[in-house]
């Protein structure tokens, strides 16, 4: 079933934390080029994403708060930004190096989830 651009980019899946990798290790996990990346192998997913539903925010060079993060660099409604921050409190996620996002609302991500995502946790829809 279709599902039109604007429907699909009503939700957002957020991945937060601390990455030890260097900036060109980090964005291999996203690399699509010979296949499906290791992002999407990680979501069980045996399709490429969609670049146009991702956002790959560089690694920081410093930590940065999470609220931060919300309210300036991820496309959170406004509204929803007090329960992005509960969930990065219940993981403990106070400051981050790294961020990625997927509007995608056609992308489920089953529980369990994975503790470790390209050195990121995965912080809810």
């Amino acid at each position: 079933m279709y599902t039109s651009s604007t429907e699909r980019m009503k939700k957002i899946h957020i991945w937060m934390g601390f990455s030890q990798k260097t900036e060109e290790e980090y964005n291999e996990y996203f690399n699509q080029d010979n296949g499906v990346s290791l992002f999407y192998k990680d979501l069980n997913i045996d399709e490429e994403y969609d670049e146009d539903f991702i956002g790959i925010i560089p690694v920081f060079d410093e930590a940065v708060g999470v609220e931060n993060i919300l309210k300036n660099e991820i496309p959170v409604d406004e509204e929803e930004v007090h329960k992005a921050l509960e969930e990065c409190s219940k993981l403990n996620i106070k400051t981050v190096n790294a961020v990625f996002y997927l509007t995608d609302a056609n992308v489920v991500i089953n529980k369990p989830y994975k503790e470790n995502y390209n050195g990121l946790k995965y912080t809810g829809e």
